[in-house]
């Protein structure tokens, strides 16, 4: 099964208003839904710096791993990311929709999802750990974001 057809089957089953699938260092990789009006640039960079910074506080709080997802609850719409091991998979839905359905199918895909982005050219999730990369990639994602 393609990446966009997995996307559009989650899509399917959550409800969501629209998936991402963004490398690590935040670029697009996949998209499926309604992205009008989303500036998904500036969403890849800032979701990635996010769970980034995560990873960090994680390993800070005793962790030897990241954490594994993040959720956002907003008046209009939510956000949920999780963290593959090629990527981060991002849903924006409306707040009404249930996380718990949400987490629910995303787990049963992600293997799924996994297995078809496993091309090699992106760097595992934990490729953050180590602070100077984060640093780097950041700024550089940063500073095309603004330039």
């Amino acid at each position: 099964m393609s990446k966009q057809n997995t996307l559009a089957n989650l899509r399917l089953d959550t409800g969501v208003r629209c998936l991402f699938v963004f490398s690590p260092e935040g670029y697009l990789v996949e998209e499926a839904g309604n992205t009008n009006g989303l500036d998904i640039e500036a969403i890849g960079a800032l979701v990635a710096a996010e769970f980034a910074a995560a990873a960090s506080l994680a390993i800070h709080i005793g962790n030897h791993l990241t954490f594994i997802s993040n959720y956002h609850e907003g008046e209009d719409y939510s956000m949920y990311v999780h963290g593959m091991k090629d990527g981060l998979l991002v849903s924006i839905f409306e707040t009404g929709n249930s996380l718990g359905i949400v987490r629910y199918y995303t787990q049963k895909t992600l293997s799924l999802l996994e297995e078809t982005l496993s091309t090699g050219i992106l760097p595992p999730l934990d490729y953050f750990v180590d602070g100077t990369a984060f640093t780097n990639d950041m700024n550089d994602s940063i500073d095309q974001l603004f330039s």
